[in-house]
């Protein structure tokens, strides 16, 4: 499962709810799409309210956030490579450190 797959759907702002497991392909997508699941209160739900997202379109969004984790940890490995080595930090990599 891919933790930015439903971050990427939440995103939207027409997206209400999705059960089960994330669709892993867009055959799977394109098949619960508009369909509805029962909510907190035992009602049935659209996935999304108007129209949803195409599937290219909820994989960008996730491709973004994969970019956005990705980026983050190459800063924090940047910062330990520089602590090890005694250089300094730049401001960005010393907001990375936990005190």
């Amino acid at each position: 499962m891919n933790n930015n797959f439903l971050k990427a759907l939440v995103s939207f702002e027409n997206f209400n709810i999705l059960q089960g497991n994330d669709p892993t392909t867009k055959a799977e997508y394109d098949a619960i799409k508009d369909g509805t699941f029962l909510n907190g209160l035992n009602e049935e739900e659209k996935m999304f309210s108007g129209t949803p997202p195409t599937w290219e379109e909820i994989q960008a969004k996730v491709s973004e956030l994969d970019a956005e984790d990705q980026a983050k940890i190459d800063l924090k490995t940047s910062a330990k490579a520089k602590l090890i080595a005694g250089e300094p930090l730049t401001e960005e990599e010393a907001n990375t450190i936990v005190l």
